[in-house]
C-alpha cells in the first residue's frame, strides 16, 4: 500500500487566523477607548472594559501564537503500511502510532464537530513516550475526556470523515495481518 498524505484545508486554516486577528483588534479597539465606551456603553466601570479588552488580546493572541506552528504545517497525517503520524493538533500532535498499537478507530461528534477517535491499546505507555511537556499534557487531557490520547479534528482536513476513517481502517486491517 502507498502511502498517502491528508493535509491541511488551507481555506478554514486562513479563515481561523482571520477570526483570531478580528478578535485581538477587538480587544485592542475596547482598551485603547475603556473611558470613552464606560459612558455610551452598558458596562460603566472603564477598568472592567480595560481587563476584557486585555484578556481578549491575550487570549487570541496566545491562540495565534501557539497555533503558528499548525498553521505553517501542510501535512496533517501520513497513512502508512507501518502505521500513521498524527500532526492535526496544535500540541496534542500523537506523532507516529503503529498499526498494533490500535484496538479501534470509532467517528464520534464532539460539540457539533465530528473527530476521529483513534482507541489505543495500551494509551498510558504512549502518552508517557511522548517527549514535549506540552504534548503529555494534552495527550493526557484528551484521554482524561475521551479514553484515548488521539484525536483527529477533522474540522481543518481535506477530506471528508468517512473517507478518512475508510483509509485508517483499510491500513489497519492490512497492518494487523503484517
Amino acid at each position: 500500500m502507498d502511502t498517502i498524505k491528508i493535509n491541511f484545508n488551507i481555506k478554514r486554516k486562513i479563515l481561523i487566523i482571520i477570526m483570531m486577528l478580528a478578535f485581538i483588534i477587538i480587544g485592542m479597539w475596547l482598551l485603547l477607548n475603556a473611558e470613552y465606551l464606560s459612558t455610551k456603553w452598558i458596562i460603566h466601570n472603564y477598568l472592567v472594559i480595560e481587563i476584557i479588552g486585555g484578556l481578549t488580546i491575550f487570549i487570541f493572541g496566545s491562540m495565534l501564537v501557539l497555533s503558528f506552528k499548525l498553521m505553517i504545517r501542510k501535512t496533517a497525517l501520513i497513512i502508512e503500511k507501518e502505521g500513521f503520524t498524527d500532526l492535526s493538533s496544535v500540541g496534542g500532535e500523537a506523532g507516529f502510532i503503529k498499526w498494533d498499537e490500535v484496538r479501534d478507530i470509532q467517528q464520534i461528534e464532539i460539540n457539533g464537530t465530528t473527530v476521529i477517535k483513534v482507541l489505543l491499546i495500551d494509551p498510558i505507555s504512549f502518552i508517557n513516550r511522548r517527549r514535549s511537556l506540552f504534548s503529555r499534557l494534552s495527550l493526557k487531557r484528551n484521554y482524561s475526556t475521551y479514553r484515548t490520547p488521539v484525536i483527529i479534528p477533522m474540522f481543518s482536513l481535506n477530506i471528508y470523515v468517512d473517507d478518512l476513517e475508510k483509509i485508517l481502517r483499510d491500513y489497519w486491517d492490512q497492518g494487523k495481518k503484517m
